[in-house]
């Protein structure tokens, strides 16, 4: 910078404000002004309509404590802890407690996401989708990324199908998790180009967390409950029998309820829906903030070409 134009910015720097002067400056420039933020207008009128419409399924759900089986523990938890900590048997902390959380965390675990990536149609609809055509309801896909229903191949030779840890990302930015602090029910929801499909994965995360559950517990219940049985037929004292005889039964009573219970862990309150309306892009809002964004562009550049090169 030469002197001449170190002089001028320090000039425009020192300078007071002065209001009237900015809006004379302006007035003089409406022109200039109009047209621009005009042009601002006009663009984000054509990027807002090239932005495709997203649509938010979201569902309410009860977590389920399994109050069956909670009197029957906490009964017998004091009696007949130590025993079964020695069969390796855990019977909790005397507290249900909130599982409200940990079904949160089980969803946005890389466990799950790579259980629902195993799913099919599922990966190709968070990355391959093209366009969603709302009269045939029917999703397009890329032909690039996926060509009747074939993962395509890069020129490098590497498969344009993510990994399920991409998926991972993508499932945990898409999904939205949220606990409820007044109800203490869960709110679940699900965005995407595709109504149909936004119901239809929220459904799919609800159920498989069910099934995943249940079959845990089952699974857990079951291995426990041979155990016992093999210990008491090796068992002659009487009270020693009595407590694992109860421990059995509530074994029992967890394979019980996985087997009646469809919504095993959680139940929904609301269940998920086809969403009529979308959820964004909010259009308006786009034109409006980018056509004052051009207003304030084109006000600081007649502003500051006009005091710069003021002498």
């Amino acid at each position: 910078m030469n002197k001449e134009e170190a002089s001028k910015l320090e000039n425009f720097l020192s300078k007071e404000i002065d209001l009237r002067e900015i809006i004379f400056v302006l007035w003089n420039r409406k022109f200039f002004l109009i047209s621009l933020s005009f042009l601002f207008s006009i663009i984000s009128i054509f990027y807002s309509l090239s932005i495709p419409n997203k649509y938010t399924s979201e569902s309410i759900l009860e977590v389920q404590s399994n109050s069956s089986t909670s009197g029957a523990m906490s009964s017998i938890r004091s009696q007949f802890g130590g025993i079964a900590s020695l069969a390796g048997i855990n019977l909790g902390s005397g507290d249900s407690g909130d599982k409200s959380f940990w079904v949160m965390e089980r969803i946005k675990s890389k466990e799950f996401s790579k259980h629902i990536y195993s799913f099919p149609g599922v990966v190709e609809n968070f990355f391959a989708v093209e366009k969603y055509d709302p009269d045939e309801q029917k999703i397009f896909y890329n032909e690039k990324i996926f060509k009747q229903s074939v993962w395509q191949t890069r020129s490098n030779g590497k498969s344009y199908k993510p990994t399920f840890l991409e998926f991972h990302a993508a499932f945990n930015s898409s999904l939205d998790v949220q606990k409820n602090t007044e109800t203490g029910f869960i709110d679940l929801k699900f965005e995407h180009f595709s109504p149909k499909f936004s119901e239809e994965l929220l459904n799919l995360v609800i159920n498989e967390i069910n099934v995943l559950t249940k079959e845990g517990d089952k699974n857990e219940a079951t291995f426990s409950l041979e155990y016992l049985q093999s210990v008491l037929g090796k068992t002659l004292i009487e009270d020693t029998r009595l407590s694992i005889n109860e421990l059995i039964k509530t074994q029992l009573n967890i394979i019980m309820l996985a087997d009646v219970k469809d919504f095993y862990i959680l139940k929904p309150i609301d269940l998920p829906f086809v969403p009529e309306s979308k959820s964004s892009p909010s259009r308006s809002l786009i034109v409006i903030m980018w056509s004052f964004f051009g207003f304030l562009l084109s006000s600081l550049y007649i502003l500051v070409r006009h005091f710069y090169l003021k002498k």
